[in-house]
């Protein structure tokens, strides 16, 4: 059975091991950091699992807007800002900062995982909404071909493209919510395709 969860503490080991099937070593935020950050906020990471399998994750964080406009302009280096993750229960408006999205691509039924927690990533705001927190921005910089069709997909406007050794040259995408294209990605529930 599919389920997404939010991560205990115990399970960021599985963000690490996710991340090296994707992202190079120069995007890695090492464990200790991860565990540090899953304690200033436990519900920044969210799991897609299979039974009790992890198939993949999400890693969503809320921002004060300072710290939020340092990571889409680069001027701050994404693992320096994981002391800045904000609690939810104390706060009444947050930036949205979407670190990663990966589904372990080695399945055969990779679409399976995938389509759900894209759907969950967008529902973050909707979560948020409910509890009287206000998303007043969402943004990510895509370093790979399958995040640059996500930004796309839901929407969010291209602000920079940044000069890089690594191929996509990492892009700069964010919206505020309520210009998201939801219904134009999502039909009944399903990305399209």
């Amino acid at each position: 059975m599919i389920s997404i969860v939010n991560s205990t503490l115990e399970e960021v080991a599985e963000v690490c091991r996710l991340d090296k099937l994707v992202f190079s070593e120069k995007w890695d935020i090492p464990l200790s950091d991860g565990e540090t950050a899953w304690q200033n906020n436990q519900e920044i990471y969210r799991f897609i699992k299979d039974d009790d399998k992890i198939m993949g994750y999400h890693f969503v964080a809320p921002f004060q807007q300072y710290v939020y406009e340092q990571l889409l302009s680069g001027e701050m280096d994404e693992k320096n800002a994981l002391p800045f993750i904000l609690n939810y229960d104390e706060c009444n408006e947050v930036y949205l900062y979407v670190y990663s999205i990966v589904v372990d691509m080695s399945v055969e039924n990779y679409k399976t995982y995938s389509k759900p927690l894209i759907q969950d990533l967008v529902d973050v705001i909707q979560r948020l909404n409910e509890r009287n927190i206000e998303v007043k921005d969402f943004g990510f910089i895509a370093i790979t071909h399958a995040g640059i069709r996500l930004a796309e997909l839901m929407g969010l406007t291209f602000i920079e493209e940044f000069e890089s050794d690594e191929k996509p040259n990492p892009q700069v995408y964010r919206s505020e919510p309520r210009h998201f294209k939801k219904e134009s990605i999502f039909l009944k529930g399903q990305v399209a395709k």
